[in-house]
């Protein structure tokens, strides 16, 4: 599979290569402070300000989180008398896989409360709707031969002064043909060089998949160094730096060596000094190369296909595919859709301020 990043050895984060792209982003932060006065001016808002769609994706946040997840369909199909810890070991591939399709900073279109998609990935089934606007919340679901994907996504964000973090939210639970479960805790996404320099990406915190079924943990580690002379090749006779920016490590332990109650987006912090735990397995890997568990290849991510994509004979009305400014954006009707995209934010407003006002005390 193709990226569109580059690893420089010695350096904090991937670095995105498509610099049209980030010229188009940069842009908008004049066009933003023009606006910005201007309203300020005429006495309105700065919160009803819409973004401009020349830096938006084609597609709705809803369609993107499938492309993001979709290769659940090429490693989540297990066998059901796989060992416990086998199971974990691909879902913690799966979970790293996300990072490997996520990174594509180009905006995609907000969905507005009631919007669904659904589609269809080799074998497996998916289908999300979206509950909230504030903050924004959507339900997903899907369905291969011998898994399920369940639960809800919130994000929020933070804006320093050249750099946007992503935190996740919510509830990510894979469940196996044999009622297994495993849940995905995700760390924070950074992106540095949203003003200036290299636009470049990289993640916060750690990964954590538990399974408290079968009493395990897996700990992915995304801010160590590379300690060995050796890493999947990464290293080279003439590369001096044991520091590479899509490098990771962990291990897998046992969920009751850390002594956690309770597992939850606020406590992976506290999951720390897992160097002093002992480890059943370790885990060590680069997004632009492999996964390894104990120097086993798992995953290779430029051998990897992503599977076709089929939308559905019949999709709900609601579904993200009939949006007017979606449909006129791939037209590149660009001053309609831009109009359209301003109609659907207001209504969108409006709905909000009316479910406030009459929300249950």
């Amino acid at each position: 599979m193709k990226t569109d990043y580059l690893r420089r050895p010695g350096e904090e984060g991937l670095i995105y290569l498509k610099k049209d792209v980030v010229e188009k982003q940069r842009s908008v932060c004049s066009y933003l402070i023009k606006k910005i006065g201007s309203n300020l001016m005429k006495g309105k808002s700065i919160m009803n300000i819409s973004l401009p769609i020349d830096i938006f994706d084609a597609r709705s946040l809803l369609e993107q989180w499938v492309w993001q997840n979709g290769l659940s369909s090429e490693i989540l199909e297990l066998d059901v008398n796989l060992p416990a810890i086998e199971k974990l070991k691909y879902s913690t591939v799966f979970a790293l896989s996300k990072f490997h399709l996520q990174g594509a900073p180009l905006k995609p279109f907000n969905p507005i409360i009631g919007e669904t998609f659904q589609c269809k990935l080799k074998d497996s089934d998916y289908y999300l709707e979206q509950i909230e606007h504030h903050p924004p919340i959507f339900r997903f679901y899907a369905k291969g031969k011998k898994y399920k994907l369940f639960g809800f996504e919130e994000s929020s964000a933070s804006t320093g002064v050249n750099s946007l973090s992503v935190y996740y939210k919510g509830h990510f639970c894979i469940e196996f043909s044999d009622q297994t479960q495993h849940v995905i805790i995700y760390p924070t996404l950074t992106f540095t060089g949203i003003i200036m320099g290299d636009r470049k990406s990289l993640f916060n915190d750690k990964l954590v998949v538990y399974d408290k079924r079968n009493n395990l943990i897996s700990v992915v580690d995304f801010e160590k160094t590379v300690t060995k002379k050796k890493l999947l090749g990464i290293i080279k006779s003439k590369v001096k730096s044991t520091k590479f920016p899509d490098y990771f490590s962990g291990g897998i332990f046992k969920m009751s060596d850390f002594n956690i109650k309770q597992i939850n987006n606020d406590l992976v912090n506290d999951i720390k000094d897992i160097e002093n735990k002992k480890k059943i397995c370790n885990i060590e890997g680069a997004f632009l190369d492999e996964i390894t568990f104990d120097d086993k290849v798992y995953y290779s991510f430029d051998k990897s296909v992503f599977p076709k994509f089929f939308r559905e004979n019949f999709v709900l009305p609601s579904d993200s595919g009939f949006r007017k400014d979606e449909i006129l954006f791939k037209m590149k009707e660009m001053n309609l859709c831009q109009k359209y995209k301003i109609l659907m934010e207001e209504l969108q407003r409006k709905d909000y301020k009316l479910r406030e006002k009459y929300k249950k005390k």
